[in-house]
């Protein structure tokens, strides 16, 4: 036999060596604080909340059926007949005047027609190639950004600033409240100390409502009738005022009256 008789194993003596030391399974991932259950809890049901929502408010409308509007700040305007249809229907779910809805649509974004903030508000997509179904958002149409807030899980740092938890700092601006960690030990020792808040917050965000089939109509007439006009967009101080004047507006326009008493609107 030529050369080294044990040459040929040393290839595998080498990779079963090497194997000793290395391994295919990926590294364990750190254990989760409680704060970081209590941060993975909210972004959990958030995720699952915001996703409900968006398909929810999701609308396909035939924009081949419109209803041209020929009155006032309204004129040159058009609503697609199923998002009247739409209006409507949510706001007799909840015993509200329809034309109330129809107006609220028109005062926040014109019925997503018109200039292009007014489509990019309402998250309008041009119908596809052979279609005639152009796509909005029902959220964007009336600005419902706070109709589902009964609907979405309570804020974890808004729960841990609630309990005076330690190193939680709040501040409010324009936008709202805010809640910011000043000191990441003291929130860590703190729920180390009091397991329950971490138990408590977890059986809220599980007792938190199902929004189901609702959407951003359905939310903003019930909200509507629960809590008034005047707390859809109380920073407005003439929203009111605005809103009965498109009302008024509206029912003056001969095409769309026609249409809403076929739904049996007088």
């Amino acid at each position: 036999m030529n050369g080294n008789p044990f040459l040929p194993f040393i290839p595998p003596l080498t990779q079963w060596f090497s194997s000793l030391f290395s391994s295919d399974e990926p590294e364990p991932k750190p254990k989760l604080t409680t704060f970081g259950q209590m941060k993975n809890e909210y972004d959990t049901a958030r995720s699952s909340f915001a996703n409900k929502m968006k398909a929810n408010d999701r609308s396909m409308y035939d924009i081949s059926k419109t209803i041209p509007l020929s009155q006032g700040r309204f004129k040159g305007a058009s609503i697609p007949v199923d998002m009247v249809n739409d209006a409507v229907s949510s706001a007799k779910r909840y015993n509200v005047d329809p034309m109330l809805m129809v107006s609220l649509i028109g005062r926040e974004s014109t019925f997503g027609s018109g200039n292009e903030k007014n489509m990019k508000w309402a998250n309008y997509s041009a119908p596809k190639p052979g279609s005639n179904y152009a796509t909005f958002s029902k959220k964007g149409l009336l600005s419902g950004w706070n109709v589902a807030e009964s609907y979405q899980p309570y804020n974890f740092m808004r729960f841990l600033a609630d309990k005076k938890a330690p190193g939680i700092s709040v501040s409010k601006d324009k936008y709202g409240w805010n809640y910011k960690v000043d000191n990441q030990k003291l929130v860590d020792k703190y729920l180390e100390q009091n397991p329950d808040v971490y138990d408590d917050y977890a059986k809220m965000v599980k007792s938190t409502p199902r929004l189901g089939n609702l959407n951003s109509f359905d939310l903003a007439a019930k909200f509507i009738k629960e809590k008034g006009l005047s707390k859809y967009n109380p920073g407005d101080k003439t929203y009111v005022k605005d809103i009965k004047s498109d009302m008024s507006l509206l029912r003056s326009d001969p095409k769309l009256m026609s249409h809403m008493r076929k739904l049996g609107y007088r």
